[in-house]
């Protein structure tokens, strides 16, 4: 079989081994704010949170002056600390792994990832204090989308009175939407957390549609690892729904038909 060309194989092959002094840190352009009262640190019920950063890499190489996306992946200190890090690398291993997910234009991918606390200090709006933030606190790097989400897209149209026209959803779903959840479900994968949220836009020029990029595989499955095919219920095993509750499927929603024995007894599947 042919090799399929990766064009961001030399961003990812320069990226290699470099660590946060290497680039130079922007301005925090998202994140999880989740946390009660509006303060400041955005930590969850679980201790945990993310920061993204405009970054632009300044170590010589192929690379230097190019701009990229800095995820934090922040895991505080605590019981969980360890599960949550086996979660965190099964996401971005998949996402750097070209051979379980080749990269796809409309699905956001790994460059690089690392750890560095000792420099988390430097992030600009980085308010946790460092002996609360694990060692295994984790740096990705990925292209960057400066267009912001398809749902800050759809409440700024809504606000302006104005509607997506049938070209508008034709191109964004149809043609970009749909061909990067064909390609997860070529390779096993199932997103399931598609909402406007996870669903990021990148510009391409004036006068050009938006490119789609998918995003958030914190609760996917690779059903190839479990020795099956695709989605197909009832599954031989537990599942947990996963996703956001407004956003579920009817069968996922509903105990019947079922997703495993945890819905045949009552359970808290989150």
């Amino acid at each position: 079989m042919a090799e399929i060309f990766d064009p961001l194989a030399p961003d990812a092959q320069a990226l290699e081994g470099s660590l946060l002094v290497d680039y130079e840190v922007g301005d925090k352009i998202g994140g999880k704010d989740v946390t009660p009262g509006g303060l400041q640190q955005t930590v969850t019920m679980h201790g945990v949170c993310s920061y993204v950063y405009k970054v632009v890499y300044t170590r010589a190489g192929a690379a230097r002056g190019k701009t990229f996306a800095l995820k934090v992946m922040i895991n505080m200190q605590g019981e969980q600390t360890m599960d949550l890090q086996d979660a965190y690398r099964a996401e971005y291993e998949l996402l750097a792994d070209t051979q379980k997910l080749p990269r796809h234009p409309n699905i956001t991918c790994v460059l690089h990832h690392f750890n560095d606390v000792a420099s988390a200090a430097r992030l600009p709006g980085f308010d946790f204090d460092p002996q609360d933030v694990s060692p295994r606190t984790t740096f990705l790097v990925l292209p960057l989308c400066d267009g912001g989400d398809l749902k800050g897209l759809m409440k700024r149209k809504f606000q302006a009175g104005q509607h997506f026209s049938e070209g508008d959803v034709r191109s964004l779903i149809g043609q970009q939407l749909c061909p990067a959840v064909v390609h997860l479900q070529n390779h096993g994968i199932c997103h399931r957390d598609i909402k406007a949220d996870n669903i990021m836009l990148r510009s391409q020029g004036p006068g050009s549609e938006p490119q789609l990029v998918l995003i958030d595989f914190g609760v996917c499955m690779n059903f190839r690892e479990y020795g099956l095919e695709g989605f197909r219920m009832p599954f031989p095993f537990n599942l947990p729904r996963g996703g956001a509750p407004g956003f579920l499927a009817p069968e996922i929603v509903t105990p019947r038909p079922g997703v495993g024995m945890e819905w045949r007894q009552p359970c808290n599947p989150y």
